[in-house]
């Protein structure tokens, strides 16, 4: 009776590490996949220095508005942890760290004090020139 208990019990672990697995594994997605369900397509990618983080974004006209949508892609962990869109910018590596994302060149700023942010990877915070340490 004891050896069928451990056996029942070893069964059951096993399915529920596979479970678990199964679960963790539905959270991460591949790069394309990422850049078909955020952008429609797959969308032009730049890797950091390192190639531990990929930039995506795709470009867009309408109205004669250039639109901009864009996400940042952990290649580690397979999972997005940025995403936006706009109309008249860009985004692109500063350095292995951060992305700068800026109005395209010739475009109003606004108040004129905060030209451009920028996205740190690692600490998953957005700053402006101004309050950036």
């Amino acid at each position: 009776m004891f050896k069928k208990l451990v056996l029942f019990s070893s069964i059951l672990l096993s399915c529920q590490s596979q479970s678990n697995l199964n679960e963790s594994k539905s959270d991460s997605e591949t790069l394309e996949e990422a850049s078909l369900r955020l952008i429609g397509k797959k969308g032009t990618c730049t890797s950091n220095n390192s190639e531990t983080f990929s930039l995506c974004y795709i470009h867009k006209t309408e109205n004669n508005v250039k639109l901009v949508e864009f996400f940042i892609y952990d290649v580690e962990n397979s999972k997005v942890i940025y995403e936006s869109k706009g109309k008249n910018i860009s985004a692109s590596w500063l350095n292995n760290e951060e992305i700068k994302i800026q109005p395209l060149i010739g475009m109003p700023t606004g108040d004129g004090t905060k030209d451009y942010k920028v996205y740190n990877v690692i600490s998953k915070k957005e700053s402006t020139p101004n309050s950036k340490p």
